[in-house]
């Protein structure tokens, strides 16, 4: 699901319901990636880094939005 080759100007010009179903849908990831994590049946743990700056990529966006306003 998630990206981390998603370039910032792909992002902007999303409306931003989406954007924030692709929180959503990264806030899903992470939780379940983490129960893998600790059930140990996930090695990926570098994941859990790019889920959360993904996150915050596109929360980031949203703030500029508001700010611009």
């Amino acid at each position: 699901m998630a990206k981390t080759s998603v370039r910032l100007s792909d992002l902007r010009a999303l409306p931003p319901s989406e954007v924030r179903e692709q929180v959503d849908g990264l806030r899903q990831e992470l939780w379940r990636h983490r129960i893998k994590i600790k059930q140990g049946s996930s090695q990926q743990t570098h994941r859990v880094r790019e889920l959360r700056r993904d996150i915050a990529r596109r929360l980031g966006v949203l703030n500029e939005r508001k700010a611009a306003r």
